[in-house]
């Protein structure tokens, strides 16, 4: 995704001040609020991120595989 898009959580600030910071880099899995978290959790649904997702959803609540957009969870 281009850095300087939007953020697909809905803020004002582009994607690499948003939640990119919190996909990649130095802040990866960082996410200093439950709202921040959240947010980082839905760009990451939009973008197909589901190393992310998988990261920040414990281990006993965790779907395998992880649902993403156009992708079907159980068989088709």
């Amino acid at each position: 995704m281009d850095p300087h898009a939007p953020c697909p959580c809905g803020s004002a600030l582009p994607y690499a001040r948003c939640c990119g910071r919190w996909h990649a880099g130095a802040e990866h899995l960082q996410a200093p609020t439950a709202e921040a978290l959240m947010r980082s959790r839905y760009s990451a649904y939009v973008l197909g991120l589901p190393d992310y997702l998988a990261a920040t959803w414990h281990p006993s609540r965790r779907p395998d595989p992880i649902p993403l957009p156009g992708r079907c969870p159980v068989r088709c």
